[in-house]
């Protein structure tokens, strides 16, 4: 799998396909939480996977 460095203030799932360029991703495969976010894999209409990480932000209680 290749990992991709991208800008936290950038979402690799608004850029589009890397392959083809379309705007949409097409259809979600599958979605993973972990303790950095959400993978999430599409399948995009040209047929490429693309896969991202929506990072979680953490909340602190404070009382």
């Amino acid at each position: 799998m290749t990992t991709f460095a991208t800008p936290p203030t950038e979402s690799i799932a608004h850029r589009g396909c890397r392959q083809c360029g379309a705007a949409d991703h097409g259809t979600t495969v599958s979605r993973h939480r972990t303790s950095e976010g959400t993978i999430v894999y599409t399948r995009c209409p040209c047929g490429a996977v693309n896969v991202w990480l929506e990072p979680t932000t953490r909340r602190r209680v404070v009382s």
